[in-house]
C-alpha cells in the first residue's frame, strides 16, 4: 500500500509539474502576440553550467541578448522586444533555474564566475563571436559579470532598471532578505498572485500596475509556479550576501558604452518612449 501511494504522489507531482509548463508555454505566446512579438523559441545546449537553455529569437541585424532580472522569465521582455525587433536581432533567455531553461542549484556556486561562464557558453552555444548585452536587476549582475571577464565578446552593454552589483554595496533591504535563513523563499511564497505582482510593480518598481495588462501579470505567476523556478530565487538572493558587486573602476575600464536606467513598461510603451530614453530624459 504504502509503494502504492508513493507511486501516485510521484505521477501526481508529475502532472502538476506538466500543467505548470504548459500553462506558462501558453501564456508566454499570449503575452508575444499581445506586444506584436514575432518569436521563435529554441533551446540551446550550454558547456558552462551544462544545462539547456531556452531562447525567445526574433528580428535581424545586430545581436542584443536581453538578460532577466530577479525571479523573472526572457518574456518579461516582450514589451521592449516589439519595438526592437525592427532595428536588430533579439535574442532573450530564460536565466538558469527559470522560465522554460534547466533547474539549477545556485547554492554552491561562485555567482560571479557562474554569471560569466554562462554568458559566455550561451554565446557559443549561439555562434555569437560578440553581441550588445542588455540586462535588468539580476540580470544586469550577469551582463556585468560577462563584460568584465569576457570583454571581447562584449561591443555595448546596456543596464536597465536597477543594475545589482553595479555597486559595492548591498541593499538593507537585500541583506535582510538574504542574511535571514528561509526569509527568501518565504518571501516569494506569497508571490505567485495577482494582489501580490501589483504590489510588487507598486511598491517596489514605482510603477501604476494599472498601466500593466493583466496578461503580463498572468504570465509573471506562470513563471513562479513553474517546477524549475521553485525555491530557485532563494537561493540566488543568498549567494548576493557573499557578494558585494562590481566596482566603479572595475566597470569603466572595461567597454561599456552605454549604461542606462529604465523600466521595461515605460521603455517599450511607445517609440516616442524610446527616443526620449536614448536623451537621457525620463518620459
Amino acid at each position: 500500500m504504502a509503494k502504492h501511494n508513493t507511486k501516485s504522489n510521484v505521477e501526481s507531482k508529475e502532472a502538476q509539474q506538466t500543467a505548470a509548463t504548459q500553462r506558462f508555454t501558453e501564456l508566454q505566446g499570449k503575452l508575444l502576440d499581445f506586444y506584436g512579438v514575432r518569436a521563435r523559441f529554441r533551446f540551446v545546449e550550454l558547456a558552462k553550467p551544462r544545462i539547456r537553455a531556452h531562447v525567445l529569437e526574433t528580428g535581424e541585424g545586430e545581436p542584443l541578448v536581453l538578460l532577466h532580472g530577479g525571479d523573472g522569465e526572457a518574456v518579461n521582455w516582450a514589451p521592449l522586444m516589439g519595438p526592437l525587433q525592427r532595428h536588430a536581432r533579439i535574442l532573450a533567455v530564460d536565466r538558469p533555474g527559470f522560465g522554460l531553461s534547466d533547474a539549477f542549484d545556485y547554492r554552491t556556486m561562485d555567482l560571479r564566475s557562474h554569471a560569466a561562464d554562462f554568458v559566455a557558453s550561451l554565446l557559443d552555444a549561439l555562434k555569437l563571436e560578440s553581441v550588445t548585452l542588455v540586462g535588468g536587476s539580476m540580470g544586469a549582475f550577469f551582463a556585468l559579470a560577462a563584460t568584465l571577464a569576457y570583454s571581447g565578446r562584449v561591443r555595448k552593454l546596456v543596464l536597465v532598471g536597477y543594475p545589482a552589483g553595479a555597486t559595492r554595496e548591498v541593499s538593507e533591504g537585500l541583506r535582510i532578505v538574504s542574511g535571514t535563513p528561509g526569509l527568501a523563499e518565504k518571501f516569494m511564497k506569497g508571490a505567485d498572485n495577482m494582489e501580490a505582482q501589483k504590489n510588487q510593480y507598486r511598491e517596489m518598481f514605482h510603477t501604476d500596475p494599472a498601466t500593466v495588462p493583466d496578461l503580463y501579470f498572468e504570465a509573471r505567476i506562470a513563471g513562479l509556479r513553474l517546477p524549475s523556478e521553485q525555491g530557485t530565487w532563494g537561493h540566488v538572493a543568498a549567494t548576493r550576501r557573499e557578494h558585494r558587486g562590481h566596482t566603479p573602476r572595475d566597470i569603466s575600464r572595461r567597454r561599456t558604452a552605454t549604461h542606462q536606467s529604465a523600466y521595461t513598461h515605460n521603455l517599450g510603451r511607445t517609440r516616442s518612449g524610446l527616443r526620449r530614453r536614448r536623451k537621457g530624459n525620463r518620459p
